[in-house]
């Protein structure tokens, strides 16, 4: 996915993705906040469509939330 921020709603609530790089260039994660605040990172995958980077967002918030 080319961009470099993304908000996904979630159960009423709004998730936003911040990508960040890491070590290498080509290798990023996604720094993740809600209402202003830190929660956490989500790696990042190559040549991931934006489609697939929702779904999987949507997976990532729910398993950390325990939902």
């Amino acid at each position: 996915m080319q961009s470099k921020t993304r908000s996904i709603p979630w159960r009423g609530e709004l998730f936003h993705f911040e990508r960040l790089p890491a070590d290498a260039p080509a290798n990023f994660v996604w720094a993740v906040s809600r209402r202003g605040e830190f929660i956490g990172v989500m790696p990042a995958i190559p040549e991931e469509t934006t489609e697939e980077f929702d779904a999987r967002s949507e997976c990532w918030v729910a398993d950390l939330l325990r939902v």
